[in-house]
């Protein structure tokens, strides 16, 4: 029976008593399968009281990628109704995204995958949530139904719970727990999670993205490894790749045909990408026999038999990943012309592909780090020998940049493999149809590369995935415990050289290494003391070293940059005693120096706030100063806007004056205003008298026209009348206005405003009205006045300037003489001054 081990934390203990809970209070079963160990059995920690009780619990294993796909097919297969289908999708929803977080939780965690702590609350929650959908689909439909009710509330309860809501991780590309609950959470709000188109397409992009990500891993993994054997960081892979293909090779540069006709390199790119293209996948697949000259490469000279092995296994598990990325791209090509037509041929095909892809990758990961820590192993060995080609290779070595990045792609490509996993529908899939006729060629493909195991009736997905992880646990544990001890060797030889030196200043960096070295060493012995279990776990290599210190020290030897910041410093020329003393003496002169120094400063700080305040000061009494004269530049301006007024008689003039001294300027502004626009508007009025002496003439010059001396002069008298009728009302009023010795409010200005529209309305009127003289013709004056009386005043007898508002346009002698001469109707100018006169016999 499979078992999960665990320690007892506060959270877990909090956990299980939610499980249990919900299972009496659902379930009806009061059974647990939680069994502690004895004492004897708990380990030195406990015994100290350094770690929390273990315990076991019995039925549970670790979700697997894909894990319930096989059974939820069967269960389809048995039963197809849509309920069951909707309970198989929601139950296999859950179960993938548990196994996502317990994938990304462990990516977390140094880079690497398969990491866990049996102290990790969160892992023991996903998989309790895994095993309960485990559980429902061995259950009938009636049962599956409370299976997911509990798991309904035991998510709720989870994400109610303090510690998961406060450490939930803020990372976008990893799975966090709350959001992993959050997920499942919301599956269980929809029946329908997505229709099967949508399904579908979501696959194929899965298996898109999958195929892009692999090809952007094997890219990777040649270009850590081509600097490394050609010595040369200018060309990369694909353009090594365009330069096999070009036929004409004399147009190359020489480091171009060193690295083209180098065997070596021939062999290592050269041979594989032929094959791939000459399409001997499976040769490729089952693994070309490389070989490899025993001189003429500075890196292989160096390897011994095992670590030649290591890297003849990387060139082949690379190529086999080559083969199988390129089938699946190529099946994937070919359903996609159809996705819903081929999609039963797409799910049966790619299905192995996927598997095998895990498989490989994950032996490729493995054997690529252990070529990086032979290659740190040939790197220490130095001081043995010195060469130019060591040099050579020694700068390229040191260059960790294609390393972190082809890290950070199998990460990449572990995530969307699994993702493809998780997205499979197999509710959309029907296991009894035939492969499609058009199928025949990527079918025989894959029999070719599988045999019989590429059938998928007679394939088990679930313990294939379970017997690759087992056997890639040992591996894991093999290669941590390699470059751990890897990394310890690199401290030794650095602590060795620090020691041997002369200099004064080695000293602190000693203790730094040496702490630094105990780190390490105790990670060592961790994973020694935990490596016995790893055959008998189902689950994943425990570490319990996931302190602060540890996680850093992992990530600065994983980029390799501390090792080189010591190596630099070590290799500087050593100080003497005597240099060392010289300059602890300087050292402590510019310490006395800093001190004075700080002191000036203090002085400088204090006298700088004071000339500060002073400048406030200053500012102040220059805004007010700047306040008055612009104050007194506007009392200027209205001083010479009421002497250039001629319309103001002088005592009004006066009285204006008297306000602006006084500070009212804003009520004198606005009587001006008021001033002004009167001015305008008796300017018009003598615009049009203008108009009328100057223009009328030489339109009409009959007998019986009113245009001569006598008409002119009659006209002139008018307007004048008129001018100085109104030049006395306004006078007359503002005196009124301004005698009161009151401050002129917006009520007065109002009132003042509102009279004198009504005189002008009343005076225009008037000129209507008495005009006696000149005859009904067009250019009469009479005429001209009726326009006057259009343009100043509206059809409801308001004045249409506003007094108070900005100046109105005066229209001039031409625009006004073109107004009058545009048309002409006798009745209408007869029936306009009836009108004036009706409406002022009315109002009277």
């Amino acid at each position: 029976m499979p078992t999960i081990r665990f320690r007892e934390t506060p959270l877990i203990r909090e956990i299980l008593t939610i499980y249990k809970d919900l299972s009496t209070k659902i379930m009806d079963v009061t059974h647990t399968s939680i069994v502690e160990l004895p004492v004897e059995h708990q380990g030195w920690g406990y015994t100290f009281g350094l770690t929390y009780k273990e315990g076991v619990i019995e039925g549970l294993e670790y979700p697997q990628p894909g894990g319930l796909s096989s059974m939820a097919r069967r269960v389809q297969e048995q039963n197809h109704s849509k309920e069951i289908k909707s309970n198989c999708d929601y139950f296999n929803f859950v179960y993938n995204t548990c196994y996502q977080y317990i994938a990304d939780n462990q990516n977390r965690y140094f880079g690497r995958a398969n990491l866990n702590d049996i102290s990790h609350g969160k892992v023991i929650a996903m998989i309790l949530l895994a095993h309960l959908c485990r559980q429902a689909l061995e259950k009938p439909v009636q049962e599956q139904n409370k299976y997911k009710e509990r798991i309904q509330l035991f998510t709720v309860e989870l994400l109610n719970h303090k510690d998961i809501q406060s450490t939930s991780s803020q990372d976008d590309k990893l799975l966090s727990c709350k959001s992993a609950l959050e997920r499942i959470f919301s599956a269980s709000q929809h029946e329908e999670f997505f229709n099967q188109e949508n399904k579908i397409d979501a696959y194929y992009q899965h298996i898109e993205e999958t195929t892009r990500k692999l090809n952007e891993l094997l890219v990777g993994v040649d270009d850590h490894m081509l600097p490394l054997f050609s010595m040369q960081n200018q060309i990369d892979v694909t353009h090594l790749q365009d330069l096999f293909k070009k036929e004409d090779k004399t147009s190359l540069t020489h480091t171009e045909q060193r690295i083209v006709h180098d065997p070596f390199v021939a062999e290592l790119f050269g041979r594989p990408a032929t094959s791939l293209q000459e399409d001997n996948y499976l040769e490729l697949y089952k693994g070309l026999d490389y070989q490899l000259p025993n001189e003429g490469n500075f890196l292989w000279e160096q390897f011994e038999q095992e670590q030649r092995e290591n890297l003849i296994k990387l060139l082949k598990l690379r190529d086999k990943l080559h083969v199988l990325q390129n089938e699946l791209k190529t099946l994937h090509q070919f359903t996609s012309a159809n996705k819903i037509s081929y999609f039963n041929d797409f799910i049966k095909l790619s299905e192995p592909y996927l598997k095998d892809i895990h498989h490989v990758k994950s032996e490729l990961n493995v054997c690529l780090e252990k070529f990086e820590a032979d290659c740190g192993k040939v790197y220490r060995q130095r001081s043995k020998s010195s060469s130019s080609a060591r040099s050579l290779w020694e700068s390229c070595y040191l260059n960790k940049h294609p390393l972190v990045e082809v890290r950070k792609h199998f990460i990449t490509a572990s995530q969307q493999i699994s993702a493809a996993f998780a997205s499979i529908p197999f509710d959309c899939f029907d296991a009894l149809k035939e492969f499609s006729k058009e199928a025949h060629k990527v079918v025989n493909r894959g029999y070719t590369l599988f045999g019989d195991e590429f059938d998928m009736a007679s394939s088990s997905f679930q313990s294939d995935i379970s017997r690759a992880q087992a056997k890639e646990l040992n591996r894991q544990a093999e290669l941590i415990l390699v470059k751990q001890k890897s990394i310890l060797a690199e401290y030794d030889e650095l602590l060795l050289q620090a020691q041997q030196s002369q200099d004064e200043t080695i000293k602190k960096l000693i203790d730094v290494l040496q702490r630094r070295r105990a780190v390490v060493a105790q990670m060592i012995q961790s994973l020694e003391l935990q490596n016995h279990d790893v055959a008998q776990e189902e689950g994943f290599v425990l570490i319990e070293s996931n302190d602060f210190e540890t996680k850093m020290l992992e990530e600065e030897h994983q980029t390799a940059g501390f090792f080189q910041i010591i190596r630099n410093y070590l290799s500087r020329p050593a100080i003497s005693t005597h240099e060392y003393n010289l300059l602890t003496e300087e050292l402590r002169t510019l310490g006395i120096e800093l001190s004075k120094a700080q002191k000036e400063n203090s002085s400088l700080k204090q006298l700088n706030e004071e000339n500060g305040k002073t400048l406030l000061q200053k500012d102040g009494e220059i805004r007010t100063l700047t306040t008055e004269v612009q104050k007194r530049d506007k009392q200027l301006a209205l001083v010479a806007g009421v002497a250039n007024t001629s319309t103001l008689d002088a005592h009004n003039s006066r009285l204006l004056m008297q306000r602006i001294t006084n500070s009212q300027t804003e009520q004198v502004n606005e009587l001006l205003s008021v001033v002004n626009n009167m001015e305008a508007i008796i300017q018009q009025g003598k615009n049009y008298q203008i108009a009328y002496e100057v223009k009328a003439g030489q339109y009409d010059s009959s007998f019986f026209f009113s245009h001569n001396n006598n008409g002119k002069r009659h006209a002139s008298k008018i307007m004048s009348k008129w001018e100085r009728d109104l030049h006395s009302i306004m006078n007359k009023a503002i005196t009124q206005a301004l005698e009161k010795g009151e401050n002129m409010d917006g009520t007065t200005i109002l009132g003042l405003t509102q009279s004198l529209s009504e005189s002008l309305v009343d005076s225009i009127d008037n000129l209507i009205i008495n005009e006696d003289y000149s005859s009904y013709k067009q250019h009469s004056f009479r005429n001209y006045l009726r326009y006057m009386h259009q343009q100043l005043i509206t059809a409801d007898g308001q004045l249409n300037w506003g007094l108070a508002a900005k100046r109105n346009p005066v229209k001039d002698v031409d625009a006004i003489f073109t107004t009058v001469n545009n048309s002409f109707d006798q009745t209408e100018l007869e029936e306009f001054e009836q009108s004036i006169k009706d409406y002022k016999s009315f109002s009277l």
